[in-house]
């Protein structure tokens, strides 16, 4: 509703009503594709009902389950031990004791995984990516991102500063344009560089050496999201920052446990 509608009216409740009615015509007639639940967990074929009651059957192309570890056993038994003995909420934030023995072994697994000096752990995905940006990111500093980023890198991105460019899809050329820009009037200021590892939507990858080799030489540090290929491509399951024979040169990584890892958090 935000990206394809613009709202009228001074009730922010009441000026809803219209695209709500528009959805709701079509969520009786059974043609609204979004919010639909599945009867059943993560699978080849998979029963999903909207919230209009219609029950849709079929082989599963939603999803994103890669290696089908959720429904693994020893994933289940591991998840269950874990609720055994730490329950099934942390009760606080990472500053206030929130942290587990597990998250934290968690932490240090992944960053030896990656071949990186440290790794921390974030509830989400999509808040990894936003809050790695807003974290390290200020206002008078520069992002200039691939133009596919993700939503969240993108949202992470617009809220850090308004010194934020696109360049074209994996177009080494046009990001060195950007960067070479952003120098002429800014010798000084922090960049970084955003990009992905394996794009979900178009199935294309960065070269990423390049980028890196790139992002240092304008003094820019370069973040690669792997949320779609790590710990499910490459021979020893680290995407393409392995395949690529960039284990540890990467500045910042950052990904998500959702795709491949049967799990929430990033």
């Amino acid at each position: 509703m935000r990206d394809f509608r613009v709202m009228e009216g001074a009730d922010l409740l009441r000026r809803c009503d219209a695209f709500f009615n528009w959805q709701d015509t079509r969520r009786q007639s059974g043609t609204w594709p979004f919010g639909r639940a599945t009867e059943t967990g993560p699978a080849s074929s998979c029963a999903v009902r909207d919230d209009a009651g219609h029950l849709t059957e079929g082989v599963n192309f939603a999803s994103q389950d890669y290696l089908s570890l959720s429904a693994h056993p020893a994933v289940h038994q591991a998840a269950h031990d874990a609720i055994g003995v730490f329950g099934v909420h942390s009760a606080g934030s990472s500053a206030l004791v929130g942290n587990i023995s597990s998250s934290v072994q968690l932490e240090r697994d992944i960053a030896e995984f990656l071949h990186m000096d440290h790794a921390l752990l974030f509830a989400t995905g999509w808040s990894a990516g936003f809050g790695v940006i807003k974290g390290l990111v200020r206002s008078h500093d520069y992002i200039v991102m691939d133009a596919l980023a993700h939503a969240c890198l993108q949202t992470g991105a617009q809220a850090a500063t308004r010194n934020v460019s696109l360049f074209r899809h994996n177009d080494v050329e046009h990001c060195r344009e950007r960067l070479a820009a952003i120098r002429q009037r800014d010798r000084e200021g922090a960049i970084m560089v955003v990009t992905e590892s394996l794009f979900s939507m178009d199935s294309d990858t960065p070269d990423i050496g390049a980028l890196q080799e790139l992002a240092h030489e304008y003094g820019a540090v370069l973040m690669v999201d792997v949320a779609h290929d790590l710990g499910c491509l490459g021979d020893d399951g680290t995407g393409h920052i392995g395949i690529q024979n960039m284990l540890g040169k990467v500045d910042l990584v950052m990904g998500s446990f959702s795709k491949t890892f049967a799990s929430n958090g990033g």
